[in-house]
């Protein structure tokens, strides 16, 4: 059996390439050097995601005129937004008639937000009411992603100056930067001013804290901050 053994070991390493053989065992250890590097970056974003919600109450109609009576709504606030229709209920009452409930979303400009919650006020008509409920200035995904790609370079660039700096000081020429792992990015939102923070989570501006015409002078740009980590390593040849 001891003669089987080895008779078989033989086999297996003469069906490796010699190549490959040499790689694996005369192949040097790296030495390598391993840190973190941290890059952050403010993120302004002068549009905002609007959520409308318009309720509308009547006899049973054509559901085709009401979303043309809903788009007519919706263009009365921002004509030139490309409103999307994200949900849609549909209710028969005890008395026969039918109430419809329609939420819609934009991404508008800060410059139709200061008296967006006046408009929707004025939007509606008897049997259809519009209201705001809610405004999101989170970045959208391709100003995050730009960030992103900006915060990658300059942990390239970092990694590159650390790399040249401990060249200089082992007075090693071979070592190259070996690999970039990134961590999950995070993104915090920025302190919004008393005033602005109750604009935007409430229906209705609060009196005497904000008046439409003091939002209207003043941007409502949100800044949110996104930070980026990557573990670099650097590796050379074992001398």
């Amino acid at each position: 059996m001891r003669i089987l053994y080895f008779a078989l070991v033989g086999l297996v390493l003469a069906a490796i390439p010699a190549t490959a053989l040499a790689d694996r065992v005369l192949a040097p250890e790296e030495d390598k050097i391993v840190f973190e590097l941290r890059a952050e970056e403010w993120i302004e974003s002068d549009s905002a995601n609007v959520s409308v919600v318009v309720d509308a109450a009547g006899a049973a109609a054509d559901l085709a005129a009401l979303r043309t009576d809903i788009r007519e709504v919706l263009a009365r606030l921002a004509d030139s937004a490309d409103w999307r229709i994200v949900r849609f209920n549909r209710n028969q009452g005890a008395t026969g008639l039918e109430t419809w409930r329609v939420v819609a979303e934009a991404r508008l400009p800060e410059t139709l937000l200061a008296d967006i919650h006046q408009m929707a006020d004025k939007a509606g008509r008897p049997g259809m009411r519009a209201r705001v409920a809610h405004i999101d200035f989170a970045p959208t995904l391709a100003e995050r992603e730009a960030a992103l790609s900006r915060l990658r370079a300059e942990l390239y660039r970092m990694a590159g100056k650390e790399l040249a700096q401990m060249r200089a000081v082992a007075g090693n020429a071979g070592l190259r930067l070996h690999r970039v792992d990134y961590a999950a990015p995070h993104f915090v939102a920025q302190a919004r001013p008393l005033e602005v923070a109750e604009y935007r989570g409430r229906d209705q501006i609060v009196a005497g804290r904000a008046a439409a015409g003091s939002l209207a002078a003043q941007p409502l740009i949100v800044s949110t901050l996104v930070g980026l980590a990557a573990t670099v390593t650097l590796a050379a040849p074992a001398p």
